[in-house]
């Protein structure tokens, strides 16, 4: 297997290497444990042999810039607090010292640093044309199987008017979908400009499907990604272009709206009034969240320098936004770093959304997935953050442009 191709599979395999298994594997009724675990170790050997020979070859080395030094900086600090806290205070640990050790290393780290390697663009395209297949297969899958459904730890089964599946959880369905809208709307809206009928239905039924798998999670976190994207995005188009695809995503908002309100008055998924409930003190969802958030900031603030350890200590938990974790773990001097690696990603993905580049995609889901990291998920398991923060960074090497 060529460098190019290696590339690609492991960027396409993280983005939906997961949810195709979990799918699969809820669809036939079996346990998804054992084959999630089998498709990270595939994830972590094919970073291995990456890294391996992108050493052997010149051209495909790490980019010398300073988003290299500072993600380096963030990861040694970072380790270090691992090692501290899983040696000596395991004791104050919710979780098994050893698990942060795989989360961290094995799925964050070494594949991050493989989708560091310098390839050329061609490897963004395959791994684009790979994604949208998988992601497609995977939404239908998931759209069969799924439902409102939930088993409680009590062993009763409650409709909670989210969809869900026994593997996937409606956080993940939800982003599911809203990474299908992305790569199909970057496909039709931007880089093609006349369509047959036949492609138009086809392009028309994937957007309506990952824009049913955003409402009928009913989670806020992709809705208000979402939202963020489409800021993103128009802050990159020159100002005189900005008509269309502002029209286009209004259409889009509209009917999603339609469709949320559709579902919520006749009984099927909770969306509308889950968005309402944010704003109010009686979500415990929320009320958890800024019991965790302002634990986390606490934390810090005690211990500003070099942070204070891995868990918030009220809920004995990771407090659900990266950047405050990143305060409260590592200090302002991992902070920092860790600011500065998100803030140079950032500008990356901007630049390949300003510069036209064709595989602008991947800094669009770079950003999706940094959103998402600030509502759900830790330093140790933003697998989606890290790996895309990486081929963002690579992917800016690109200089091919869409043809206009």
């Amino acid at each position: 297997m060529t460098i190019r191709n290696l590339y690609a599979a492991l960027l396409a395999l993280n983005l939906v290497g997961f949810s195709v298994v979990a799918s699969l594997a809820n669809s036939l009724g079996v346990l998804a444990t054992p084959y999630a675990i089998t498709m990270r170790g595939i994830v972590l050997g094919l970073s291995c042999v990456l890294l391996v020979m992108a050493v052997g070859r010149k051209h495909t080395a790490l980019p010398k810039n300073h988003f290299l030094l500072f993600f380096l900086l963030f990861w040694v600090v970072y380790v270090w607090r691992l090692f501290y806290e899983t040696s000596f205070r395991t004791s104050l640990l919710a979780k098994d010292p050893g698990d942060y050790w795989i989360w961290a290393i094995g799925t964050c780290l070494i594949p991050a640093l493989a989708l560091l390697v310098k390839v050329k663009d061609e490897a963004f395209q395959t791994a684009y044309r790979w994604s949208l297949f998988f992601l497609v297969f995977a939404s239908c899958v998931v759209v069969f199987s799924g439902s409102t459904s939930h088993l409680s730890s009590s062993g009763t089964v409650q409709d909670i008017g989210r969809f869900n599946t026994e593997s996937i959880n409606p956080i993940t369905i939800g982003h599911i979908g809203l990474s299908l809208l992305i790569l199909i709307i970057w496909y039709s809206f931007l880089q093609e400009k006349t369509f047959l009928w036949k492609k138009r239905t086809i392009i028309s039924g994937g957007i309506l499907l990952g824009l049913y798998l955003v409402i009928s999670s009913a989670s806020r976190g992709p809705i208000v990604t979402l939202f963020v994207v489409i800021i993103f995005y128009l802050f990159s188009v020159n100002f005189k272009k900005t008509w269309k695809p502002i029209f286009l995503f209004l259409v889009l908002l509209a009917i999603g709206y339609v469709l949320a309100v559709h579902f919520e008055e006749s009984g099927r998924f909770s969306t509308i009034s889950r968005i309402e409930s944010a704003f109010s003190d009686e979500d415990m969802a929320v009320v958890g969240r800024k019991t965790s958030y302002a634990g986390a900031w606490n934390q810090f603030l005690e211990s500003p320098v070099l942070g204070d350890t891995l868990e918030e200590r009220i809920t004995r938990f990771y407090p659900h936004n990266v950047i405050l974790e990143s305060l409260m773990a590592t200090g302002i001097v991992g902070g920092t770093f860790f600011l500065m690696m998100l803030t140079f990603g950032v500008i990356c993905a901007y630049r390949l959304l300003k510069t036209r580049n064709v595989n602008g995609w991947v800094g669009l889901i770079f950003i999706q997935y940094l959103i998402a990291a600030q509502f759900s998920g830790a330093i140790y398991n933003t697998t989606m953050m890290w790996t895309f923060l990486s081929a963002t960074i690579s992917c800016a090497k690109s200089g091919k442009k869409i043809k206009t």
